[in-house]
């Protein structure tokens, strides 16, 4: 039961509260300390900022060598506008004025006081009754980082130039969630005029997050070359930094957009070296931080100034394709469905044709731009996520015609493909749009597999016939477009290395456990060296719930070739007469029963091990799942 409020018990009004900081302001700046705020010494960069960040780093200790290696220089490079704001921000006061600010701003995001449910959920029902503070679980997702409280990295202007060069040529590009110029122009303003980051602590996480992820689009060998520290540990320094950031914000009830740009870049930029399911385990968060701000409805774009509705799309379509990414990195469930969103994709435009005076939408410019490579990115991970995933409750129901129809289904893909042209500017005009060719032809390759091997199948899908496809040589061929892609030396590899591959391997498996007469010789050359560099990277590792069914998928793919070689061996004739299959699969102990090979151009193309596959997919967390470890 709550106390009353008032003057003799219950808590303290918010007015009170207000009352209490602004006394203790006033008494700051009172005549008496009047000369003490006049020639108080000047502060570093560095300390400027860590008052700005946090009220609690000034107590906090030194930083590691990684820390040290890119830390603010102790000469002021960019002196500030004005002496009136120098001797403001030197004096030794500021910091308990920055505290009492802090403080004033807490109490003003807090949730109203005269609705009694939603303050008892914020705060806590009293007298020990179920609830924790809403700050507190914050606490608890970045607990590392938000219970040390160390010193923020703060960049030199030299570091910051070079960051933010970074940041543009080789992660805007890709993840487009900031209007570029702007955003620029904010961390210029913090960083190179005030040397911390922003006093706003939503800005500063967004801010932070950027240069996180630049520091992941690096390579070792500059982050060597620049500060002689290896990446590895600048990459674990700066997310330390972005979940300290993000913690601060109190971002489960934050409602601004910068809290999603900087889940955005931290998910984007720990998926890049993290295997484990921490970003597949957040995502969720960062999406219904976007649904409470309603991004993923179009009805609410209506009344927003171009730049304002371009940016929200955005952010929005950033998370609808780290979800369909994620969910792929697993074989798992998509959080967005379908009919879960109706936001349109933002306009192909480059960055400076949105300013904020302008009230009418740009035109849609035809050929390559720079958010190209996002468009083709992000368009296809909605189509994708049609092709792949079919809701619980559809498998129940009679299926559309993308969920059964063949044909449906790859004429979507060739549709897809045509607007995909407007993207992309003539082939060889430049490293940029060369690679944005290569993505292209790639992710269209592994939607025509999609077509004809999803992850999810509605009961009534049925297989193409195998004179209408040749499966085989589609999964050889995808695969050869992703080692091209892969093996590319263009600086936004980064990122596209994190592309799915086991996919297309795993189609390749599922037809070489069952398809005799397929004609690609190199085609297990190609699955071998994909299933190695697979080894390396999936994720969760090779205990993961993803490559215990590729493995298994390859011990029957390694089984049909050894009874290939017998066969050939022992009779000199092969797999081609029918006879000789059946002789053939006793001798190798039926590993492949007869009425899984099906050579014939007019049969139905086989379920069999691909069924299997996906269906081991979707146990393998489940410890009573009849799979058997690799």
């Amino acid at each position: 039961m709550r106390r009353p409020r008032g003057r003799q018990g219950g808590r303290t009004s918010k007015e009170t509260q207000l009352l209490a900081r602004i006394e203790k302001l006033e008494t700051l700046l009172k005549p008496d300390h009047a000369q003490e705020l006049a020639t108080a010494p000047a502060f570093v960069n560095g300390d400027l900022g860590y008052a700005l960040n946090d009220r609690s780093m000034s107590e906090a200790t030194t930083t590691s060598n990684c820390a040290d290696a890119i830390s603010t220089s102790t000469t002021r490079e960019h002196p500030t506008a004005t002496s009136r704001s120098q001797v403001l921000l030197g004096s030794s006061l500021f910091s308990q004025l920055s505290e009492e600010l802090v403080g004033i701003r807490d109490i003003l995001e807090a949730s109203p006081e005269s609705d009694d449910a939603r303050n008892t959920l914020i705060n806590g029902a009293e007298n020990g009754s179920p609830g924790e503070g809403i700050s507190n679980t914050t606490i608890h997702l970045f607990a590392a980082a938000a219970g040390g409280h160390k010193k923020m990295l703060v960049p030199s202007a030299s570091d910051t130039n070079y960051l933010l060069g970074i940041f543009e040529q080789r992660v805007h590009p890709v993840v487009h969630a900031v209007h570029l110029p702007t955003f620029v122009a904010g961390i210029r303003s913090s960083l190179l005029d005030l040397g911390a980051w922003s006093y706003d602590r939503h800005a500063a996480a967004a801010q932070v997050a950027a240069f996180y992820v630049s520091i992941v689009a690096l390579t070792d060998t500059e982050c060597m070359q620049r500060w002689g520290v290896p990446q590895v540990k600048l990459q674990m320094q700066w997310r330390q930094d972005v979940e300290q950031q993000i913690a601060g914000s109190n971002f489960l009830v934050s409602e601004r957009l910068e809290t999603l740009q900087a889940l955005i870049y931290y998910l984007v930029g720990t998926r890049s070296f993290d295997r484990s399911r921490a970003v597949w385990t957040l995502l969720p968060v960062a999406i219904r931080i976007a649904q409470a701000l309603n991004l993923h409805r179009e009805e609410h774009y209506r009344h927003l100034r171009p730049l304002e509705a371009q940016l929200r799309r955005c952010i929005w379509h950033c998370l609808v394709l780290i979800d369909f990414e994620s969910a792929m990195d697993r074989g798992s469930d998509v959080v967005v469905s379908e009919r879960g969103t109706s936001t349109r994709p933002p306009i192909n435009a480059n960055d400076s044709c949105f300013h904020d005076s302008l009230d009418i939408s740009p035109a849609p410019q035809y050929g390559y731009t720079g958010l190209s490579i996002f468009l083709i990115e992000s368009e296809c991970a909605v189509l994708a996520r049609v092709l792949n995933f079919v809701e619980p409750a559809d498998m129940e129901r009679a299926p559309t015609a993308m969920q059964y129809d063949c044909h449906a289904r790859n004429e979507a893909v060739t549709r897809q493909e045509n607007i995909l042209k407007g993207y992309l500017g003539a082939p060889g005009r430049g490293l940029e749009d060369s690679t944005a060719q290569r993505l292209a032809r790639t992710i269209i390759s592994c939607m025509r597999l999609y077509v004809v091997r999803p992850l999810q199948r509605h009961p009534a899908m049925k297989a193409p016939r195998i004179a209408e496809i040749d499966i085989v040589g589609l999964a050889v061929e995808t695969l050869g477009f992703t080692l091209e892609l892969y093996r590319s030396s263009h600086p936004w590899m980064w990122y596209i290395r994190q592309f799915n591959n086991w996919h297309p391997l795993a189609v390749l498996l599922a037809e070489l456990a069952v398809s005799p007469n397929h004609k690609h010789p190199e085609a297990w050359t190609v699955a071998k060296e994909v299933y190695a560099e697979l080894s390396r990277t999936v994720a969760e590792g090779v205990d993961g719930p993803l490559w215990l069914p590729v493995a298994k998928l390859m011990r029957a793919a390694e089984a049909r070739q050894k009874a290939m070689e017998e066969a050939t061996y022992i009779t000199g004739i092969g797999y081609h007469d029918s006879t000789t299959v059946g002789t053939v699969d006793e001798m190798a102990s039926n590993q492949v029963p007869m009425d899984m090979m099906i050579d014939a151009e007019d049969e139905i193309q086989p379920w069999s091990y691909w069924e299997a596959f996906i269906g081991d997919i979707a146990g393998a967390d489940d410890p009573f799942w009849p799979l058997k470890p690799a």
